[in-house]
């Protein structure tokens, strides 16, 4: 064995040694589901949030520090802080917003959220009442349809 090969293998050696004491890079981690949704129908009824507006934020979670965190914000106090926590942590979470008026439908193709790995979705409502207006979407695949409603909304989802 000559000597530049014996240097290859000490630097090989070391490089590994290196890489086994270090977790994953970040882009690399399998963590999570795949979002693989088809479309997701937002639709208001007649009278949704007592017949005014509701502004709609669907939030992919990529980190479950950050789901932690998100699952104790009311809709209220998600509004409020959503912006500075983007700006705080781009890459624990993104989301995108939709404002409905009363009787309005829309329908948004699946990929228009990419398909990130997620460890979990959370949609958030504003509505005029006080309440949580948070809900957790369990199902990451097919058509999923939000229906807002007077004082309240719900998630369904097919296959």
């Amino acid at each position: 064995m000559n000597r530049k090969t014996l240097l290859r293998g000490i630097a090989a050696g070391l490089l590994l040694q290196q890489l086994a004491g270090c977790s994953l890079p970040k882009f690399l981690s399998f963590k999570g589901t795949r979002l693989n949704w088809k479309s997701v129908t937002l639709s208001a009824t007649d009278g949704a949030n007592q017949n005014s507006p509701v502004l709609v934020d669907v939030v992919l979670v990529l980190e479950d520090s950050m789901m932690d965190r998100l699952n104790e914000l009311p809709a209220a106090k998600w509004f409020a802080v959503n912006a500075d926590l983007l700006k705080t942590f781009p890459l624990s979470m993104s989301y995108r917003t939709w404002e409905l008026v009363p009787g309005q439908t829309m329908v948004v193709p699946g990929d228009a959220f990419g398909s990130p790995r997620v460890v979990g979705v959370l949609v958030y409502a504003d509505y005029t009442l006080p309440g949580n207006h948070r809900l957790r979407v369990e199902n990451l695949k097919g058509d999923l349809t939000l229906l807002f409603d007077t004082q309240t909304f719900t998630v369904s989802a097919i296959e």
